[in-house]
């Protein structure tokens, strides 16, 4: 089944073997698929319902189909839909496809998962509690010095490794201008916050 449309139907596709990336992409909408599956109810879905029709027909094993569905990679989905807390209908290879064929998903599938996304944001994005409660707590730790521990180092270099390279980009690619200065002085800017989140916001060892 194959469907890509403004429904509540959700990654019915079947992208090429040759679409599938090298390495799986983990991030917050792979996250929402993994939260919003392992909240979903089993059942059946109508293939051809979401627009004036029916679109899930029930919650149960009297609902689920007798056979499955195989990607062009050799991935297999069980014989169950989805029904998602937001309402989205959606199978169980949902998850592998946001993760390996990210770059291969339609413009609808990908408006439909920053839906989903933003339902779930409230449990992806949790705030975390801070030490700080005061004004002269916050100053003191944005200027005192914080010594990098465990995985800091590699993260501060691959931060600054990945703007290398699209500083190098920039400048072969744009024209000299103020705005491609701006552009770089940005980028640079852009790595000194970057790497400054990580040594504020991650306590030292001795302060776990």
């Amino acid at each position: 089944m194959h469907r890509t449309d403004d429904t509540k139907f959700l990654l019915y596709i079947e992208p090429p073997a040759s679409a599938k990336s090298a390495v799986p992409v983990e991030d917050h909408l792979t996250c929402a698929i993994e939260l919003a599956m392992s909240k979903a109810v089993l059942g059946g879905a109508n293939y051809s319902g979401g627009r004036g029709e029916k679109a899930w027909l029930g919650t149960g094993n009297r609902y689920f189909w007798r056979g499955w569905h195989t990607t062009d990679c050799g991935e297999s989905s069980d014989n169950r839909d989805r029904l998602l807390e937001n309402g989205m209908i959606t199978n169980s290879l949902a998850p592998f496809y946001v993760r390996w064929y990210r770059n291969a998903l339609p413009p609808s599938e990908l408006r439909k998962l920053g839906e989903l996304l933003e339902f779930y944001a409230p449990l992806i994005y949790k705030p975390k509690e801070k030490k700080m409660t005061n004004l002269h707590d916050d100053i003191e730790n944005r200027f005192k010095y914080h010594r990098p521990s465990g995985t800091q180092p590699e993260r501060y270099e691959g931060i600054r490794s990945t703007a290398r390279s699209l500083a190098h980009y920039i400048i072969e690619m744009c024209p000299a201008s103020r705005e491609k200065g701006l552009a770089l002085t940005n980028l640079e800017q852009a790595v000194m916050w970057a790497n400054a989140s990580i040594a504020r916001n991650e306590p030292a060892p001795e302060e776990k």
